[in-house]
């Protein structure tokens, strides 16, 4: 399950989280490009676009497998992970930092795709 961060407290995707992005989408702005020439610039755009949600998905995909790696060194979940932290069951550590530091990157990535998408 992916976890996403909101208000400094980590929920679950497909929660009222995700849910007030895409919300939040509907209503952005509308941006409208023009050409000095008679060059379309659409196409462009629209290429860059897409060669960004192809980068965001890679850094989705390598988040994730170092999410699962801490989850295998530590035989516990994200989730589980995260709950026992915020409780303070957990001493500091360099991993659960780095733990923490990729759940809130997997945040970003998934925030980003949302804006870009």
């Amino acid at each position: 399950m992916t976890m996403l961060q909101k208000n400094g407290n980590f929920q679950a995707a497909g929660t009222s989280g995700l849910l007030g992005l895409t919300a939040r989408r509907k209503n952005m702005p509308k941006l409208k490009l023009i050409s000095p020439g008679k060059r379309e610039i659409r196409a462009i755009v629209e290429a860059a676009l897409q060669n960004e949600l192809c980068l965001l998905e890679a850094g989705i995909r390598r988040t994730e497998h170092k999410l699962r790696t801490f989850e295998k060194k530590y035989t516990m979940s994200t989730e589980k992970f995260i709950a026992a932290y915020e409780n303070e069951r957990l001493e500091e550590t360099l991993d659960f930092a780095e733990w923490i530091g990729e759940l809130r990157m997997l945040n970003r990535l998934h925030e980003k795709t949302e804006i870009a998408s």
